[in-house]
């Protein structure tokens, strides 16, 4: 689950996502429930991940998206990922 705003410095969680020993079979699912504001840094690391992950045939799953972040990743043409 990632809190509040998620800004450049605000995202190092989604770093973690990036080891590939972090990678199995499963999903890999964001909650952006508590999340206020995304910024093209979070959007730019979800495309790399996503692009990643699909390499290795592993969904990144968002939940949580409310109307403003799901307008957010519409305006930078990223809701594909949703």
């Amino acid at each position: 689950t990632i809190h509040g705003t998620c800004l450049p410095q605000s995202i190092g969680p989604l770093s973690e996502l990036f080891r590939p020993e972090s990678w199995n079979s499963l999903p890999i699912r964001l909650d952006l429930s508590s999340v206020d504001i995304i910024d093209g840094a979070f959007l730019g690391l979800c495309l790399v991940l996503g692009k990643h992950l699909r390499n290795r045939v592993v969904d990144l799953r968002f939940s949580g998206v409310n109307n403003i972040l799901r307008r957010i990743f519409c305006w930078n043409c990223a809701d594909y990922l949703l």
